[in-house]
């Protein structure tokens, strides 16, 4: 950080995939964030200081990065930049849920927060037992939740039973339709794009985590990561002030103004809270 320019690392893998959108165009991606941040700001200034954008490969070594905070790294490169006490902000790929936001921050919900909001919906809209495959760990998760949420649950060898039935992958999907043919399907926008056709007479609840991108059609979900991530971090710079550290940038989060997103970080500080969108699909009820 120097006295008049600060800057942030955007990770260049070789393939970059995002929720099913790849690219390796290298040239555009820290262009992009960059870009993003710019037209935010009205320029390359904030509070005087310059704010630059470097190029960081699975080569750099994050103990020796000269960046304040690594920007869209891939998911898989976090913990060597954690245990260096380097900032990562909006990765790709979902977070966990147990991370620490001192060190990482995101603006999709965490694998946590889609079970719970999962929970809470189907709380709110079952209309009898539900069931989710395959059985797994995930779905063992979900069924706590759901048993914690006091909603009515089966197990698998039961699952004909099930009034609602939750399928996590597109692999399950085909047996599912066949054992349960009246229930009501739950299923992530990503399993139904992995499935390709559903039977139009099924209802369907579909859901996804990218509910601040599905507004977006102009643009990959790639580029409306860049666009959502330079908007937030110029709101979060103007924030910070210019006697930045790491430690302030992060701290920056809660006090930044993001209802146009639906974020709140003071409230929910490693993803924002972003909701899921719920979609029903098919014939009505």
């Amino acid at each position: 950080v120097a006295a008049d320019a600060f800057g942030r690392g955007v990770a260049i893998p070789a393939r970059q995939h995002h929720h099913g959108a790849a690219t390796d165009d290298r040239a555009v991606h820290p262009a992009l964030h960059a870009g993003h941040v710019e037209e935010r700001l009205g320029g390359t200034l904030v509070h005087g200081r310059q704010v630059a954008f470097l190029t960081l490969s699975p080569q750099t070594p994050p103990e020796t990065a000269p960046v304040l905070a690594a920007l869209a790294l891939p998911k898989d490169w976090l913990p060597a930049f954690a245990a260096h006490d380097l900032p990562v902000l909006f990765p790709f790929g979902q977070l966990e849920g147990p991370e620490d936001p001192g060190l990482v921050r995101s603006f999709l919900p965490s694998v946590q927060d889609v079970r719970r909001s999962l929970a809470e919906r189907l709380m709110a809209e079952a209309d009898g037992p539900v069931a989710v495959l395959p059985p797994g760990p995930e779905a063992e998760a979900l069924l706590r939740s759901l048993t914690l949420a006091g909603v009515a649950t089966v197990g698998t060898e039961d699952q004909a039973a099930a009034k609602d039935l939750v399928v996590l992958t597109a692999g399950a999907l085909k047996g599912a339709l066949r054992a349960a043919p009246d229930a009501r399907l739950w299923l992530d926008r990503k399993v139904i794009a992995a499935a390709g056709a559903l039977p139009p007479q099924r209802r369907i609840m579909a859901y996804t985590d990218l509910g601040a991108l599905v507004g977006h059609q102009d643009a990959s979900p790639f580029q409306i990561h860049a666009r959502i991530a330079g908007t937030i971090l110029a709101e979060v710079l103007l924030e910070a002030g210019r006697d930045l550290t790491r430690a302030g940038l992060m701290q920056a989060f809660g006090r930044a103004y993001l209802a146009e997103f639906g974020l709140d970080y003071r409230a929910a500080p490693l993803t924002g809270g972003g909701a899921l969108r719920f979609d029903v699909l098919g014939p009505p009820p």
